[in-house]
């Protein structure tokens, strides 16, 4: 069912004869004034800022009124009592404008009206133009940015224009990857990479449209579409235990759906990562989103907090709307714990923080959601809310590298991420890890950053063993307080991670004693 015949459908149902759809896409109005001509019915269309205008299948009439809009409402209401079964649609409402709005108002509970078929359908792009007690009132409609039916009637339209076609064109996978764009967007995304294809011989494939709807997500919405995912897991050295985790019981039934619902099982849908900062929590992210292939995103508060009145809940409730037209995605929220709190410590911002933690976690516990969340956080603990079922399936902790991830994080780092050239052996890459026991991984990128800063001061050509061993020694690290954070965290995973298989094997990939295992398993119970 589409949006009009959801809204036709609605009406029929609903007590109220005023309908608010929400959108921002100018073609809606339009859409719908056309389908009422398809059933030869007439509509009076009043814009605020162009006053009214009646469409038949004879033509558009302008209507004559004076310029004020108490007499534009005065020539609605004629209109309304002067038949049965009439459609009036408003246009540019603006909050200030207290004559339509008042006659919303009575409009929305009028039985005359009602009994006698008529509608209103107000097209607002934010639905806190109305006044709440309007909107209670009325029919509520939210149309899609765009279905794939209108962006393949749009994709067939521009290469139909054009007189050189793309050889070897994926058809579907352009449509599917113009999801969350409105059809104003999706129309310029495909006419200028046509253009660019015609012009330049460039590509129309997959990627340029990709890119070309990354550059307006990113720019439009507080959604930030990354396009860095150039390594999987080979990028994260260690954590052998936490990436085998993930990859049972997240990869493979993300990647084998159909296998996973044939046996009933849900497909996961988020991941609540916890441990002290530095143990890269990101970077693990981004590396997941590559294994799935699926589109990767970031969203942070600042986003979309305002200072304005309601504008934080709009932003948030927008880019929740983008979120899942856009699905399946990966959407990345790092310290996820400053979304938590239930708003206890912002008492200057008059419930906003509140609104948005309740706003966020009906989206997370919605049975519907179709994206995948994963928030990151360093906090120690985390807002209990977000530990309940159905919001986060795994709940898991990144500690601090064991000897042997130590060592697989430096390779990684030496020869993937920098290539570096060096001269070092894998006995001395080894003899660095054990002696940079409790560092974390962004510390141990930043000592082969230092390495090859000092082979580069020195005027040697590659890095050799004698530049590890200077950067590490002047590299300041409070050894103690690392090996006290370590402890804390691990008493936090014992009591936060929702997988007692998964947190005994990371024990034993952190060479916890036999006894502190004895010790955090009795304490879990």
């Amino acid at each position: 069912m589409d949006w009009i015949e959801q809204l036709t459908a609605k009406r029929k149902a609903c007590y109220s004869c005023v309908a608010v759809v929400e959108t921002n896409d100018d073609r809606r109005p339009q859409e719908y004034m056309a389908s009422r001509l398809d059933e030869e019915n007439e509509t009076l269309e009043w814009d605020t800022f162009q006053g009214l205008t009646l469409h038949s299948n004879a033509g558009s009439m302008k209507m004559q009124s004076n310029d004020l809009l108490s007499g534009e409402v005065n020539e609605v209401i004629k209109y309304l009592n002067d038949g049965k079964d009439r459609v009036v649609v408003i246009k540019n409402l603006l909050t200030q404008q207290d004559i339509p709005m008042k006659a919303l108002n009575t409009w929305a509970v009028d039985k005359g009206l009602f009994a006698r078929g008529h509608t209103v359908v107000v097209f607002v792009p934010d639905r806190t133009l109305l006044d709440s007690k309007v909107l209670d009132k009325c029919i509520f409609i939210s149309p899609p940015f765009s279905t794939p039916e209108e962006r393949r009637a749009l994709l067939d339209f521009v290469l139909g224009v054009s007189p050189k076609q793309p050889e070897d064109l994926n058809k579907e996978a352009l449509v599917e990857a113009t999801g969350g764009l409105d059809l104003n967007q999706t129309e310029a995304v495909f006419l200028e990479t046509l253009q660019d294809f015609m012009l330049r011989q460039g590509d129309f494939g997959i990627g340029v449209i990709s890119r070309a709807k990354a550059d307006i997500i990113n720019k439009s919405s507080g959604l930030k579409i990354r396009k860095d995912l150039s390594q999987g897991f080979e990028r994260i050295g260690g954590y052998d235990a936490l990436k085998n985790y993930i990859r049972q019981n997240i990869i493979a039934p993300m990647k084998d759906p159909e296998t996973a619902k044939e046996i009933g099982m849900e497909l996961p849908r988020g991941l609540m990562l916890f441990g002290p900062a530095g143990t890269g929590k990101t970077v693990f992210a981004k590396a997941l989103a590559k294994e799935v292939g699926l589109p990767f995103c970031t969203l942070s508060p600042e986003n979309f907090m305002s200072s304005l009145v309601g504008e934080s809940e709009k932003q948030l409730r927008n880019i929740i709307k983008l979120a899942e037209e856009m699905a399946p995605i990966i959407i990345f929220i790092d310290e996820i714990d400053r979304l938590g709190g239930r708003g206890e410590g912002s008492e200057n911002d008059g419930g906003t923080s509140k609104r948005l933690f309740t706003q966020f976690l009906e989206w997370l516990g919605d049975e519907n959601r179709r994206s995948f969340i994963i928030g990151a956080t360093n906090a120690p603990y985390m807002d209990a809310a977000f530990r309940r079922e159905g919001r986060f399936d795994s709940i898991v902790p990144m500690l601090s590298p064991d000897v042997d991830a130590r060592e697989a994080i430096l390779k990684v780092h030496l020869n993937v991420v920098r290539k570096v050239k060096h001269e070092l052996k894998d006995s001395d890459i080894r003899q660095f890890a054990e002696q940079t026991d409790g560092w974390k991984g962004n510390m141990l990128e930043e000592l082969v950053k230092r390495a090859v800063r000092e082979a580069f001061v020195s005027g040697a050509t590659s890095v050799k063993k004698a530049h590890f061993q200077a950067a590490y020694d002047d590299y300041q690290v409070n050894q103690a307080a690392l090996k006290k954070d370590e402890e804390k965290y691990i008493q936090i995973a014992n009591e936060l991670c929702n997988s007692r298989k998964f947190l005994m094997n990371l024990l034993k990939e952190q060479n916890v004693a036999d006894d502190r295992m004895k010790a955090l398993r009795k304490a879990r119970g």
